[in-house]
């Protein structure tokens, strides 16, 4: 449903800016007034689950391998100097490819880390630029 969702809106589950955050009260002497949790940290630790009939019919799920958006580090700053730029052409299937790639990475390599995602329409220089070649414009 939620998927459905995300498609009827017009919106990508690709872009996702969950750690993009705006301190709109900081505190002097200090960095932020807020802080991430540890990649560890399970949500229903943090966020209890809610309970009752109404919601038994919902089939709330908090796993990353049920996410309709894909679990990314975010701003929380790189683990590794090894990184990689995947990239997926729009032909009508590059989401679901995109999703089974990012399912099939984290079976193979459960310790690999998702640093962001973004779905963008690249016009020619940008594609020139990105990808130091015109063949892909």
């Amino acid at each position: 449903q939620l998927s459905h969702q995300f498609k009827s809106s017009g919106l990508s589950v690709f872009n996702n800016n969950w750690s993009n955050i705006h301190d709109f009260t900081p505190i002097p002497d200090e960095d932020a007034n807020f802080s991430y949790l540890p990649l560890e940290a399970k949500v229903e630790d943090f966020v209890p689950l809610p309970e009752g009939d109404e919601f038994q019919s919902m089939q709330i799920k908090v796993d990353e391998e049920s996410s309709v958006v894909p679990q990314s580090l975010g701003r929380r700053g790189a683990f590794s100097n090894e990184s990689c730029l995947v990239v997926f052409f729009h032909d009508g299937e590059s989401t679901e490819r995109a999703i089974k790639f990012l399912h099939t990475v984290k079976s193979h390599k459960p310790n690999s880390l998702l640093v962001q995602t973004k779905e963008v329409a690249m016009g020619p220089d940008d594609a020139q630029r990105v990808f130091g070649s015109s063949s892909y414009a």
